[in-house]
């Protein structure tokens, strides 16, 4: 809300892919999510609707184009879309707006370095970690915590539970992109995730614990 109490935007945080519309779709397309904001912002008249990306690296809408027998088909991408809209909006409506002048603002930020797949290596001996910038946003209660790249939900669990504000949220996909970061029993599991990320099945307990110290700063 702005100041004088005029409702300016709706943030919205979901963790999920955007691939309703599967990889054969060749069509421009702001996928369930955009349909999500203009059912949002055509229940509020004049607000914004803001979406942000969480920990979505293992979680695909429960439709997929292409897969399970599905066809891309652009009447599913708005149901969903829609579904979650509607949830949005029933949660909008029950909220009510804390007093900005008890909110104190920090923000921390620290370069993690997480080992290289080995595979990699054999192309340069010298290049064995991944950096990964993370940045903390405190507001009062409520923390944004961003990751680079596509984390997968368990991971994101453990970094929300490990934050010291009551309502933290991962920002996936935010601040470069180093592709996906699969917890660390999903390399026995195998999969196109795990095949193609650049990261050690040591991150996960790395990334956790250089997190940890990345906490302890808040106040």
């Amino acid at each position: 809300d702005t100041v004088s109490g005029k409702p300016l935007a709706v943030m919205i945080h979901y963790a999920c892919h955007g691939t309703s519309l599967g990889g054969r779709n060749s069509k421009i397309s702001g996928e369930w999510m955009g349909r999500m904001q203009e059912y949002v912002e055509n229940q509020f008249p004049g607000v914004g609707a803001i979406y942000l990306q969480g920990a979505a690296g293992d979680i695909n809408p429960r439709v997929v184009g292409g897969l399970d027998g599905y066809r891309d088909d652009i009447m599913t991408t708005w149901a969903l879309g829609e579904e979650i809209g509607r949830e949005v909006a029933r949660v909008y409506r029950s909220l009510s707006p804390l007093d900005a002048k008890e909110a104190r603002i920090q923000i921390e930020s620290k370069e993690i370095l997480l080992p290289r797949q080995y595979r990699e290596l054999y192309d340069d001996f010298a290049n064995t970690a991944v950096k990964v910038p993370s940045t903390a946003v405190r507001i009062g209660d409520l923390m944004w915590i961003t990751f680079p790249g596509e984390m997968f939900h368990a991971i994101g669990k453990q970094l929300k539970a490990a934050a010291p504000a009551a309502y933290a949220h991962v920002m996936g996909y935010t601040n470069g992109s180093i592709g996906y970061f699969p917890e660390q029993k999903a390399y026995a599991e195998g999969g196109y995730e795990v095949a193609s990320t650049h990261l050690d099945p040591a991150s996960e307990r790395i990334y956790l614990r250089e997190i940890a110290e990345l906490m302890k700063r808040f106040r």
